[in-house]
């Protein structure tokens, strides 16, 4: 196997879930200078502004639906970043699909179905052991921070997810 190889091996494979100006201007563009991260794919309902988006980034897979892109076994995390009433629905949808989360501000609508629905129900059924609180300019940190805690926890076979949300909740 050769550097290159073994580069590719252990970068953490990102699927971005959302394409708008945040995804566009700032996920994106770190997601690509950093060397442990690899963009693979992305998912949009516009499918030329999904295209358009593949081609600028070099990111290889595109799809128009959710489910397709979650379902994608070769994508372990998903950067979320649609609409603020969709978050707390992909969020789910996506640790259901066993994925790793990093989710834009704010997780869930209002802090009763943070709690109700996605804390109560997560935790209990989906291991999910860690929960960040962030904003995006802490971004290069929280998804270096997202492919260390991934590193070491592949070590132990232990799942982890990493969900953001606004410390205003």
């Amino acid at each position: 196997m050769d550097g290159d190889d073994k580069q590719t091996q252990t970068k953490l494979r990102w699927g971005l879930l959302g394409l708008g100006d945040i995804a566009a201007k700032m996920v994106a563009p770190c997601m690509k200078r950093l060397p442990e991260v690899q963009l693979i794919a992305a998912c949009r309902r516009d499918v030329a502004k999904l295209r358009d988006f593949a081609e600028k980034f070099n990111v290889p897979r595109i799809y128009a639906d959710t489910n397709s892109l979650l379902n994608d076994s070769e994508v372990e995390a998903i950067y979320v970043a649609t609409p603020h009433n969709l978050h707390c629905q992909h969020v789910m949808e996506a640790a259901h699909a066993g994925k790793h989360i990093l989710v834009e501000k704010p997780m869930a609508m209002t802090a009763e179905v943070l709690s109700r629905v996605l804390l109560d129900t997560a935790v209990e059924h989906m291991d999910i052991t860690k929960i960040f609180s962030t904003w995006q300019s802490q971004l290069l940190a929280h998804i270096n921070l997202t492919r260390h805690n991934m590193r070491e926890t592949r070590a132990l076979a232990q799942p982890y997810r990493s969900l953001l949300f606004s410390p205003m909740l």
